[in-house]
C-alpha cells in the first residue's frame, strides 16, 4: 500500500492546519531557545566556580609565596633588606589587589559592569603607585641621608 500523497496533494493543507502547525513549530522553536539558554546560565555558572576556584587556589600559592620571600628577607644581613622588605609589602598589596580584581570581574553582570570595574581598578591603581612612589623616595633620601652623614 502506497501512504505517499498524490502530487496534486502535495501542496495542499486543511483549513486551519497551518495556523496549528506553526504555533507548534514556535513553540518547538521556543522551547529550544530556552533549554540553549539554560544551558549557557548553566554553562557560565560553572565558568564562573572554575575561574573562582582557580583564583582562591592562586590566591593561596601566592600567600605562601610571599610568607617564604617574608623568612628569606627577616634573617637577611643585606644593608637593603628593610627596603626589600617594604617593596615586598607594596607587591603583595598589589597581588592582592590584582585577585580582587579578578573576583569582581568574574562576578560582572556584563561588559559595562566589567569595563566600571576595570577603570576603578584602574585609578585605585594609580593612587598607590602615586603613595609607593612618595615612600619609595623617602625612604631613598633618609637611606642616602644615613650613608652621607659623617661619622663622629
Amino acid at each position: 500500500m502506497n501512504l505517499e500523497l498524490p502530487a496534486l496533494y502535495a501542496g495542499y493543507s486543511v483549513p486551519g492546519s497551518g495556523d496549528l502547525q506553526s504555533s507548534r513549530n514556535r513553540f518547538v522553536l521556543r522551547k529550544r531557545e530556552e533549554l540553549a539558554m539554560s544551558d549557557a546560565d548553566l554553562s557560565a555558572d560553572k565558568v564562573r566556580t572554575m575561574l573562582t576556584e582557580s583564583l582562591e587556589r592562586l590566591r593561596k600559592a601566592s600567600a605562601e609565596y610571599f610568607e617564604l620571600l617574608e623568612k628569606g628577607l627577616s634573617t637577611s644581613q643585606l644593608p637593603v633588606a628593610d627596603q626589600a622588605k617594604q617593596f615586598c609589602g607594596y607587591m603583595q598589596r598589589n597581588v592582592t589587589a590584582t585577585f580582587d580584581l579578578g573576583e569582581k570581574l568574574i562576578q560582572a553582570k556584563d561588559m559595562q559592569d566589567a569595563v566600571k570595574i576595570q577603570s576603578q581598578f584602574f585609578q585605585d591603581q594609580m593612587r598607590s603607585l602615586t603613595d609607593h612612589a612618595k615612600s619609595m623616595g623617602e625612604s631613598v633620601m633618609k637611606a642616602a641621608t644615613g650613608v652621607s652623614t659623617p661619622k663622629s
